[in-house]
């Protein structure tokens, strides 16, 4: 009887610990790096959804050959969504201080997301990032040829997505594994 209590209270802290342990997995954008240069990130998640980011200079009929087809995102709202994932997930918490393209004049930098191609005028959401500034996020319009100095353009791609066992069902499985190797011990 005595054993028996011990199991149930041994069963009871590992089912605690665990819950708690699945319940704060979670991913955090991985930040890509080329030769000492900020060129992009994975695993932002904007509404659910896993993308990837690119950061690339020159004007926007260079960088992203500027059609509305090549686009992530097609609406105001859902380019401030992205420009906020850029500010929350990717340089939150820091001052602007890695070199990335097209922002290479120290310190000053925006990242514009377009989401809108109106003939020779491109419209994007902007996050604006620099030392001993607050971050802020605008909407921004220029012209498709236009060369921008601390601009650079945040191309999104949508995260290939790899199915992955659930936390529960690992953790369901190593509990019952260890619940038959304890019983046949007692």
């Amino acid at each position: 009887m005595k054993n028996a209590s011990k199991y149930r209270m041994f069963l009871k802290a590992l089912t605690f610990s665990t819950a708690l342990i699945a319940a704060s997995a979670s991913a955090a954008p991985i930040l890509i790096y080329e030769g000492g240069v900020l060129t992009g990130a994975t695993a932002i998640v904007i509404d659910n959804k896993s993308f990837n980011v690119d950061f690339l200079s020159g004007p926007c009929s260079f960088a992203l050959r500027c059609d509305n087809v090549g686009f992530s995102f097609k609406d105001e709202q859902s380019a401030l969504k992205a420009a906020s994932a850029l500010a929350t997930q990717v340089f939150a918490g820091s001052e602007f201080n890695p070199v990335i393209p097209g922002c290479e004049f120290g310190g000053d930098c925006w990242f514009a997301t377009p989401y809108l191609l109106s003939g020779d005028k491109v419209y994007a959401a902007g996050f604006h990032n620099a030392v001993n500034m607050p971050d802020r996020i605008e909407l921004m319009d220029f012209g498709t040829r236009t060369k921008l100095d601390n601009v650079t353009f945040a191309r999104w791609s949508k995260e290939a997505s790899i199915p992955e066992p659930s936390s529960i069902a690992l953790i369901g499985f190593a509990m019952a594994g260890l619940g038959f190797a304890r019983r046949r011990k007692l």
